[in-house]
């Protein structure tokens, strides 16, 4: 048998052969096409921990003391984090875009809907957490079109553009078996996107849920609906919108947020909104017998109306760093949570509490049976401050010259304390029983109300 004495080598490192072939080698590492190719290596070539990559697969494999016996390895050797292979899929916004960029050899496409199509192929091929990006160049809605989805929407696919200025694409809806399909998780960046659709229109099943991450994004209307009266079971879909807020610009854009159900024992979508610099139009979780709560957190971010009209709800409707326009709720047995929040308008309706932190609100109309807690606001007036509210270092009402406070607080509960606290108006307390109270009352004024306790 010859032998080797010496290193094998190639005669320049830059000569175009290889010394020897995987396929030539007993033992080490192998790469094959697929589980055929690989359980095909012959028995004089296996040794005891070699590896071999699967293409088909994209999964390592190693082989035990046997010879026979492959372990998947998945995709990580060691423990380690292997990173996701990435392909693009291009939305161009005519023939002539396309051709300069290969066409559809090249994954170029003219419509919204064939560019998601082609992407999703090319996702499922490559398979687990592998991502396609869908590229949106500068694009029209007109011109693209729109996208209707036919399962749920693929995860790992991410919908990227230019900016949401020259990027632009059509709706996006699920009518599918016509009802909503989960979109998942759609991640977008730097574009616009008309309305999205998850809504059902049938009188059983329930609708789509919506949640989408990204920064840098405008959307149109969001509906989850129920819009069938005679469905009374069925659930409207959650959306939720979690942003990458540490990006540079991010701004998100979106109208108005419906998950309301036409039938009040049919229970409405939750709203869960986590953005800086965000701008929403309305958000309505209506007529429902559960559900439709609400939760917005974010600095700088603003919105016009929040509508919530439900018989129960679990929790509380919570709102962190927000500039509202006006709040309707009835919320069942939660609680309202402001948190640096400035408020032009409140309508509350629950068994549960008000609680106010750090924040600035036009008039509050409440309800004597509404247990209220407000530290370090300013309110200028108060209709019906519930039973054993508690004020600790607030301003309520105003008698500047141009908008003075004729009632800072208009009726009261029992059990009321107020702590360092200043109540200004023509007349400061206003109580059917047992008197009214005019002035300037702050903590060192003796408020002869017996309702109410200085502290």
């Amino acid at each position: 048998m010859p032998q080797v004495i010496n290193t094998v080598t190639k005669a320049s490192p830059t000569d175009n052969y290889a010394v020897v072939y995987d396929t030539d080698l007993k033992g080490s590492y192998r790469i094959v096409s697929d589980i055929t190719e690989r359980d095909a290596i012959v028995s004089n070539q296996r040794k005891q921990g070699m590896l071999v990559y699967a293409i088909s697969t994209l999964h390592y494999y190693e082989l035990q003391s046997d010879l026979l016996t492959w372990t998947d390895l998945g995709l990580t050797l060691g423990g380690g984090y292997l990173p996701p292979i990435v392909r693009y899929v291009y939305l161009v916004q005519d023939a002539s875009d396309a051709v300069r960029m290969g066409g559809a050899s090249n994954n170029t496409y003219t419509t919204f809907q064939a560019a998601y199509d082609a992407a999703n192929t090319l996702q499922l091929a490559l398979g687990g957490a592998n991502i396609v990006v869908l590229q949106v160049m500068n694009t029209t809605s007109a011109t693209v079109g729109n996208l209707t989805l036919a399962s749920a929407f693929n995860r790992n696919i991410y919908l990227n553009g230019i900016n949401t200025v020259v990027s632009n694409v059509g709706t996006i809806t699920s009518p599918a078996l016509n009802f909503g399909i989960a979109l998942g998780a759609i991640r977008i960046t730097n574009l616009k996107i008309g309305n999205i659709s998850t809504s059902s229109a049938l009188d059983t099943g329930s609708a789509g849920t919506v949640a989408i991450t990204g920064y840098n994004f405008d959307l149109g209307n969001i509906d989850t609906t129920l819009s069938n009266a005679l469905n009374t079971t069925g659930l409207g879909g959650n959306v939720s919108l979690l942003v990458f807020n540490g990006h540079n610009g991010n701004s998100v854009n979106v109208g108005t947020i419906t998950t309301s159900a036409s039938s009040v024992t049919a229970t409405a979508g939750t709203v869960n909104i986590n953005s800086n610099n965000a701008t929403i139009g309305n958000i309505v979780t209506a007529n429902n017998n559960l559900g439709g709560l609400v939760s917005l957190a974010g600095l700088g971010s603003r919105i016009e109306n929040v509508t919530v009209l439900s018989l129960s709800v679990s929790t509380q409707a919570s709102f962190v760093n927000y500039l509202i326009g006006s709040l309707n709720l009835s919320i069942g047995s939660a609680n309202l949570s402001l948190t640096n929040v400035i408020c032009k308008t409140i309508s509350l309706i629950t068994t549960g509490k008000m609680i106010i932190t750090d924040s600035i609100t036009s008039s509050i109309t409440s309800a004597l049976n509404i247990e209220c807690e407000m530290k370090n606001s300013s309110i200028p007036s108060i209709t019906n401050l519930g039973n054993n509210s508690k004020i600790v270092q607030c301003s309520i009402g105003s008698l500047s010259s141009s908008a003075p406070t004729l009632v800072a607080i208009d009726q009261i509960g029992t059990g009321i304390k107020i702590y360092n606290s200043t109540i200004i108006g023509t007349t400061a307390i206003q109580n059917a029983t047992p008197e009214t109270v005019t002035g300037t009352y702050s903590v060192f004024d003796g408020i002869v109300d017996p309702n109410v306790t200085i502290i």
